[in-house]
């Protein structure tokens, strides 16, 4: 019995001895690797030549392009994300209408992209019929809204903003009620069309106690001309966009592409923005 006992507690004791020693192997190799890890974080660590450098950061950012590229041109990202294009597009167009420095033009082309993308890549014409009213619904809104403010508080109002004196200034005015003059209620569709002076034509259809029902007429007609133009402009860009991007990330660097895409960007934004803050040279005529 004693023998056998020891010859257990032996047996015991050659176990404990060997998950001991195949725990220190086990922390080895785990120290082997972790000081590996280590070092090779040095190493990448390690400044880069100017050269590989460059060509890295012209790589990351054709990578950068072709992901942004990727997603807005996908069709399931677009239908995917639908409430949150259509909403800030609805934004925009009803805060442009009340007069705020903001473009129509890039929300509603942006229509016309999303909607053909939603479609498949295909035109279906009950998208657009749709996006139509989507975005012609807000800009009724808006205009009303700079109607409305225009039939209350008429001119004065002007001295009580200093973004309403900037863009109701005196030659647009004078402009706009020569129009009022010559085309009568036409004046709104023309408007309409106009970049730059559409606030101040619907604000002083307001102060010239314009009906709103000929008010919404015209300018819904105006709406059927201008916004179909931006929506195949939309689609256009849908349809080609794509393949002249990747043909000129090829072609030139994706950083030079990147600055070129957005000076033009802000050349396109500061025109509006100073086209609608002030009068042109030509409005000012001469003074007294």
């Amino acid at each position: 019995m004693r023998a056998s006992s020891v010859r257990g507690r032996g047996g015991e004791g050659c176990e404990d001895v060997e998950s001991l020693r195949q725990g220190l192997v086990v922390l080895a190799s785990k120290r082997r690797f972790f000081g590996g890890f280590r070092d090779s974080r040095v190493h990448l660590a390690s400044p880069l030549p100017a050269a590989q450098r460059s060509r890295c950061s012209t790589a990351c950012s054709i990578t950068v392009i072709r992901t942004i590229v990727g997603l807005v041109f996908d069709p399931i990202w677009n239908a995917q994300h639908r409430a949150v294009i259509y909403g800030v597009i609805v934004v925009v167009l009803f805060l442009s209408g009340m007069g705020l420095p903001l473009p129509e033009d890039i929300p509603l082309t942006a229509s016309g992209f999303t909607t053909f993308k939603q479609g498949g890549d295909t035109f279906v014409w009950w998208r657009y019929l749709i996006t139509f009213f989507v975005v012609v619904v807000p800009i009724l809104l808006g205009d009303l809204c700079a109607y409305t403010m225009g039939r209350r508080f008429g001119l004065p109002i002007r001295d009580r903003f200093r973004l309403l004196r900037k863009a109701l200034n005196d030659a647009r005015v004078a402009r706009v009620q020569g129009w009022f003059q010559r085309y009568g209620s036409a004046a709104v569709f023309l408007g309409r069309q106009v970049a730059g002076v559409r606030f101040v034509t619907f604000f002083m259809a307001g102060t010239m106690r314009m009906k709103v029902s000929k008010f919404v007429l015209w300018d819904f007609m105006g709406c059927v001309v201008s916004v179909p133009i931006w929506l195949t402009l939309g689609t256009l860009a849908a349809h080609f966009g794509r393949r002249w991007l990747h043909a000129a990330t090829r072609t030139v660097g994706g950083t030079f592409l990147i600055a070129v895409a957005i000076a033009a960007l802000g050349l396109f934004l500061l025109t509006k923005l100073r086209g609608s803050s002030g009068p042109r040279p030509e409005e000012t005529g001469p003074t007294a």
